[in-house]
C-alpha cells in the first residue's frame, strides 16, 4: 500500500513553493500545531493455546518474509524491499537462513499459487520453516496454507509450519472499499491546494489578470485536477485496483472463506496503533527519502525509521502558511474596504479621487479572493486527517449526548426557555401544556486504534493466533514503519525468544 499518497507529496511540494513565492506575512501568522496523542489501548479477542511444540534444532531455520501490496522480493534487489533490513538482522543474529519471495498482485489464488510454487523451489524449503509477511503478504501466506491443508494443488510436503503477520487486515481493509472515494478527495485535494497560489499569481501579474477572468481561473483550475483525478491518480492507485485487492475488502467473500478455515498450524498476529495524527506519521514514511529501509536517512542499523516527524511538521508549517496567507489577505480588505465604505476625511478624499476609488474596490475584490482561496487550502489541512481516518474506516461521528431545549409559554405571552444535556435515548418530556420540548443530538468524532491504513481490530483477529507471554501490539507503528523501527525489533525478539509461541524459537548466534 505503499502508493496510496504518493500524489498528495507531490501536490504537497509543488504548492509550497509556489506559496513560498507569494507574500510573507509571518508576523500575522497564527501557529497550529500538529501533536501526537497516546494511542487508545486495544485488547484482540481471538487465541488458541499453543500446542505447538518447539521444533528441533536446526542449523540457520528458514525464515521466510513476505512483502504486501507493491512490495518486492529478492529479485528486486534494491533497498525498497519491504523486509530488506529486518530480514538481514534476523539472519546476523539469529540462526536463520532468510529468503523474501515474490509473488503478483494479479488475484488472490494466482499470488498463492505462485507463492507456493517459489517456497517449494528452495533448496532449504522445511516443513519447520516459518513465514513473516507484512500486510497483504498475510493474507496471501494464509491462503498457501490453506491450500497445503485442503491439499489443492496435490499433496506437496509443507515448506513452512507457522505464520506471522505485521499488519494484516485479517478481517478487511475499508481504504480498498473506498477507493473511489479516495480518488475524488485527490480532485478536491487539487482544488483546494492550488486554489490559493494560483489565484494569487494571476492578480499580481497584470497580463495573466488581463487575460483570465474569476470563471477562466476556475475553468484552469478544474481542467488541471480532473487531469490528475481522472488520468494520473488512478495510475499512480493501480496497485488498489489490481484483481487481489478485491479478496480482502471488508465484507468479501474470499476473505470471509479464509475466515472460516481453522489453521492446523500457530499464527502469530501483530497489529500497529498510531498516534495522531495518524495521516502524516504514516504519510512519512511514503515521503521519498524516508521510506522505511533508507539507509541513508536512518543508518545503516536496521530498525530506525519509528519516530520521524519530518511530514508532521512539514504539514505544520504548510498549516500555518495558508492562515497567514488568509489572514494576511483578509486584514487588507478589511483596510481597503474602511477607505471605500468609512466616514471620514480619507473616504472623502478617495472618492473624490475616481482612481482612487476604482483601484481601492479592485484591491478589496482581489484580496477577498485570495484571502478565501486560501481559506480553502487551510481547512483542508484541518480536515485532512479526519477525512483520512474516514477513508481507512477507522474515524466516524458517533452521537455522544443529547441536548434538551424546552419552551414555556407564559399566560401573558412571556416565554421562558430551558436548554440542557441528557444522556442518549433519555426522555426529554414535560405535562406542562404550555412547555413544548424537542431534542437535539450531540455527535463526537471517535477513532479506532489503527496504524494509519488498518484497523487494529482486523490486523489483531484472526483464526489461530497463539495466546502468547506479552502483548502483540506495536504502540507508536504505522502500517508502513512496522517493517523496520523498533518496535519490529522487540517483537522479533520475543518471538525468536518463544514469548509468542514455542513453535518460533530459535536460537542467537
Amino acid at each position: 500500500m505503499k502508493k496510496i499518497i504518493s500524489l498528495y507529496i507531490l501536490l504537497l511540494i509543488g504548492i509550497h513553493i509556489n506559496a513560498q513565492l507569494a507574500l510573507d506575512c509571518t508576523d500575522l501568522g497564527k501557529s497550529i500545531t500538529i501533536s501526537p496523542a497516546i494511542p487508545t489501548e486495544y485488547i484482540p479477542s481471538l487465541f488458541t493455546d499453543d500446542i505447538w511444540a518447539t521444533p528441533t534444532f536446526i542449523t540457520d531455520r528458514p525464515v521466510y518474509f513476505i512483502h504486501g501490496l507493491g512490495g518486492q522480493g529478492d529479485e528486486a534487489g534494491t533497498v525498497g524491499i519491504s523486509w530488506s533490513q529486518a530480514s538481514l538482522w534476523s539472519e546476523e543474529n539469529y540462526y536463520i537462513n532468510s529468503r523474501r519471495p515474490d509473488y503478483a498482485d494479479v488475484s488472490l489464488d494466482f499470488a498463492a499459487a505462485e507463492l507456493k510454487g517459489d517456497l517449494e523451489n528452495y533448496i532449504t524449503g522445511s516443513p519447520d520453516a516459518f513465514l513473516i509477511a507484512h500486510s497483504q503478504g498475510g493474507i496471501v501466506s494464509r491462503r498457501v496454507d490453506k491450500m497445503y491443508s485442503l491439499h489443492e494443488l496435490g499433496f506437496e510436503p509443507r515448506t513452512f509450519g507457522g505464520l506471522v503477520t505485521f499488519g494484516t487486515p485479517h478481517q478487511g481493509a475499508m481504504i480498498l472499499n473506498n477507493r473511489d472515494e479516495l480518488l475524488a478527495w485527490t480532485g478536491t485535494t487539487c482544488d483546494k491546494l492550488s486554489d490559493g497560489p494560483v489565484t494569487e499569481l494571476v492578480e499580481a501579474n497584470f497580463f495573466l489578470d488581463l487575460a483570465l477572468s474569476p470563471v477562466g481561473i476556475d475553468t484552469f483550475e478544474k481542467k488541471f485536477c480532473d487531469i490528475l483525478e481522472f488520468n494520473i491518480a488512478p495510475f499512480l492507485f493501480k496497485d488498489y485496483f489490481s484483481g487481489i485487492t478485491e479478496s480482502y475488502m471488508v465484507g468479501s467473500e474470499q476473505l470471509a472463506e479464509l475466515n472460516e478455515f481453522v489453521p492446523e498450524i500457530p499464527y502469530v498476529c501483530f497489529y500497529g496503533i498510531e498516534t495522531e495524527p495518524v495521516l502524516w506519521n504514516t504519510l512519512t514514511h511514503i515521503f521519498p527519502g524516508h521510506e522505511p529501509n533508507n539507509v541513508i536517512t536512518y543508518g545503516e542499523e536496521p530498525f530506525g525509521s519509528g519516530g520521524d516527524q519530518m511530514l508532521v511538521n512539514y504539514a505544520d508549517a504548510m498549516m500555518e502558511k495558508y492562515w497567514t496567507k488568509y489572514y494576511a489577505y483578509d486584514y487588507l480588505a478589511d483596510i481597503y474596504a474602511d477607505l471605500i465604505y468609512g466616514f471620514d476625511l480619507t473616504t472623502i478624499i478617495c472618492y473624490m479621487t475616481p482612481l482612487c476609488y476604482f483601484s481601492a474596490h479592485n484591491s478589496l475584490e482581489e484580496c477577498e479572493d485570495i484571502s478565501a482561496a486560501y481559506y480553502k487550502g487551510y481547512t483542508w489541512f484541518t480536515d485532512a486527517n479526519e477525512v483520512w481516518e474516514g477513508l481507512i474506516g477507522a474515524g466516524s461521528l458517533q452521537p455522544e449526548s443529547e441536548t434538551c431545549y424546552c419552551i414555556d409559554w407564559g399566560p401573558l405571552g412571556d416565554v421562558n426557555d430551558d436548554e440542557y444535556e441528557i444522556e442518549p435515548g433519555a426522555s426529554c418530556y414535560t405535562d406542562d401544556a404550555n412547555t413544548d420540548c424537542t431534542t437535539t443530538t450531540n455527535y463526537a468524532w471517535v477513532v479506532k486504534p489503527n496504524d494509519g491504513v488498518v484497523l487494529a481490530e482486523s490486523a489483531s483477529e484472526c483464526v489461530g493466533n497463539v495466546l502468547a507471554l506479552t502483548g502483540k501490539a506495536m504502540y507508536g507503528s504505522n502500517h508502513f514503519s512496522m517493517r523496520n523501527d523498533q518496535n519490529t525489533q522487540l517483537r522479533l525478539h520475543e518471538l525468536y525468544d518463544g514469548l509468542h509461541g514455542e513453535y518460533f524459537i530459535n536460537n542467537e548466534r
